[in-house]
């Protein structure tokens, strides 16, 4: 994300609550196993694809940087990029 979008989306609490539901899926994808790109739907209802891509994973296209963070509500899958997914 350039720097110039990031300062505006952490000053926005609605700009940034309005990015977050791209990263967010309901149900359980570990992207380690899907060796062909499967369609999975976000919480704002935009489909990403995930899957291996040679040795990484990658989400769209973006690549997966920490595997598997155990949170209190769910997984987590870091990636290296934000998702900027046309409404």
């Amino acid at each position: 994300m350039p720097a110039t979008v990031l300062g505006t989306a952490i000053a926005d609490i609605g700009l940034l609550t309005g990015i977050l539901p791209d990263h967010i899926a309901s149900g359980y994808y570990d992207p380690r196993k899907f060796i062909l790109p499967v369609r999975v739907n976000t919480l704002a209802d935009q489909s990403v694809s995930i899957h291996l891509r040679a040795v990484e994973q990658r989400v769209n296209n973006s690549a997966v940087t920490c595997t598997g963070v155990q949170a209190s509500n769910g997984i987590v899958w870091i990636n290296d990029s934000v998702l900027m997914l046309s409404s």
